[in-house]
């Protein structure tokens, strides 16, 4: 698909790439922002995997010492907010994102490409796919603790009754190789799905055989399909790092997420538009995980990062925090881009400014802007109606999807202009709704390529100097 190259005109204010806990998180804020008076940002959550990355695989995620919130139930209660505030998610795999101008365009496979001011990425320490449907029906995962992974390994063994056992990991998974020893004999087979490109220290004392590749998808075979490997047992796609695919047949899965813990997935594959391509220049850690200010910033402007993938605590409440903290540095980013200035976001964080009587924390409405509908219809049309404009009902909700101008708008309806803007203020007020806009043409010190001295009016530089790891 070709995209628009008039100026103004983009898909989303912030693309959030994944679809856990931080992914949501940050997508919620960057659309909903504050409770109080705010310009909400249009949003759209790309990822390859169903909503909510590991939430809903059962067991008490967010734990203190005397309470327990499970899981699938905060997952409930995020999804009420994505509906609510109608923010797109679509399933994707993101990879490649590059710069153009102003914007950000964000690549993949199953969406076509899209334009965005901001990119939060929040993919985790792997993506989580469609195993994630035959969680305890057949797929595992090392967690609890050191001492619990034993009786994980018998349990998965157990299940894979002689059909095979697949251990999903990268090159960490040698710390656990002693544990697997005896395995083989017992599930029918063993082979080790190793996310890495180079050989693996101590490869020859592995206890089953190496497959070099990640895992691409899981699919359950039964009678219907292939009865020749039985019922319940899995077909599973891996993909190495040039492309290549591969079909392993097992009887059970294990996700070694202890050595994610320590190497995380890589954000994407080397290919075609490497120099351009983002995700493999952000400065990462030792380890491989993505490095962050206080702010959620990575080394590149513009480019935002939360949750697992970031490398700190694993932990689904920080998740949530780091979203929180993304999405407003986003829409931070995107709003200086839009207008100029900073969003005036208290009693989050204060601005330093003096505050008249007649202040707002609105902005104005530029007539150059391009309103987009976020919210319901029948609430904007009531609104509309309200403030004397009750013939919009008549009219096509796609004049208000962000490629039209006020001034094209107020044509096309017989309205005026500054009429018309006044409205569209108020249903940003509403969270109806909001404007995709640049303050400055590309070209002339445009505020969407470096946001001015954005990272300098936070707290000088991101200080981010560890060496990228690939």
């Amino acid at each position: 698909m070709a995209l628009d190259s008039k100026i103004g005109i983009y898909d989303d204010d912030v693309i959030v790439i994944g679809n856990g806990p931080a992914a949501i998180s940050a997508a919620i804020r960057a659309r909903w922002v504050k409770g109080y008076s705010a310009m909400p940002s249009s949003v759209e959550i790309i990822g390859a995997g169903p909503m909510g990355g590991l939430l809903p695989w059962g067991g008490a995620i967010l734990t203190g010492p005397g309470w327990a919130f499970k899981g699938e139930d905060l997952l409930e209660k995020l999804i009420v907010d994505l509906d609510r505030f109608r923010i797109p998610a679509v399933r994707g795999t993101v990879n490649n994102v590059r710069r153009a101008g102003p914007y950000w365009v964000v690549e993949g496979e199953g969406f076509t490409p899209r334009r965005a001011l901001s990119v939060i990425i929040a993919t985790g320490a792997r993506v989580v796919g469609d195993e994630a449907a035959h969680f305890q029906r057949g797929v595992f995962m090392t967690f609890k603790g050191y001492e619990y992974i034993p009786m994980i390994i018998a349990e998965a063994t157990r299940y894979s009754a002689g059909a095979g056992l697949l251990v999903v990991g990268n090159q960490r998974t040698e710390m656990l190789r002693k544990l697997f020893l005896g395995v083989s004999d017992r599930a029918g087979g063993l082979v080790f799905l190793l996310d890495t490109a180079q050989k693996v220290r101590g490869e020859d004392r592995f206890p089953g055989s190496i497959v070099r590749g990640r895992l691409l998808e899981v699919a359950r075979q039964t009678s219907a399909g292939a009865s020749q490997d039985g019922d319940g047992r899995f077909r599973v796609t891996s993909i190495d790092h040039k492309g290549h695919t591969q079909a392993i047949t097992c009887g059970a899965i294990l996700l070694d997420y202890t050595a994610f813990e320590h190497m995380p997935a890589a954000l994407v594959s080397s290919g075609p538009g490497d120099l351009e391509n983002a995700l493999l220049h952000v400065q990462r850690d030792e380890r491989g995980f993505v490095m962050v200010d206080r702010w959620m910033r990575t080394s590149v402007p513009g480019l935002f990062a939360a949750g697992d993938v970031t490398g700190r605590y694993f932990s689904t409440l920080m998740a949530l925090g780091d979203g929180v903290c993304a999405g407003f540095t986003a829409h931070r980013w995107a709003y200086r881009a839009k207008f100029g200035r900073e969003p005036r976001l208290f009693a989050y964080m204060a601005s330093d400014e003096i505050i008249t009587p007649d202040c707002s924390d609105l902005p104005e409405i530029p007539l150059t802007s391009r309103p987009k509908l976020l919210g319901d219809e029948r609430e904007f049309y009531c609104l509309a109606g309200q403030n004397g404009l009750g013939r919009l009902e008549e009219s096509e909700a796609s004049i208000f999807s962000g490629h039209l101008t006020v001034t094209d708008i107020s044509g096309r309806i017989e309205c005026p202009a500054a009429h018309l803007a006044e409205l569209v203020r108020k249903a940003c007020a509403a969270r109806l709704m909001t404007v995709h806009v640049l303050s400055t043409p590309p070209g002339h010190g445009s505020a969407g390529n470096d946001i001015g001295d954005f990272n300098r009016d936070l707290e000088g530089t991101n200080g981010l100097a560890a060496s990228r790891v690939n």
